[in-house]
């Protein structure tokens, strides 16, 4: 426990968590534009999810020594 502790005050792990949300929209937009398959409801729903997650891991890299930010990305 002491390990997530100690590395969730670090920002890679945040940034990564971002990173990784962003390719995955990035790649559902390709199927969509590029490839021409529309999206169902639920694509939609999982898009919106993934976004959270982008949004939470670039709060949480804001300045993750501080609880607040932390907090915020949590």
């Amino acid at each position: 426990m002491s390990w997530l502790s100690q590395i969730s005050r670090t920002r890679a792990p945040w940034l990564l968590l971002a990173l990784t949300a962003i390719i995955f929209e990035a790649i559902a937009l390709y199927f969509q534009y590029a490839m021409d398959l529309a999206p169902c409801i639920m694509c939609i729903y999982q898009r919106t999810a993934v976004l959270g997650i982008a949004a939470a891991g670039l709060l949480g890299a804001i300045n993750p020594q501080q609880l607040w930010s932390r907090l915020l990305g949590l």
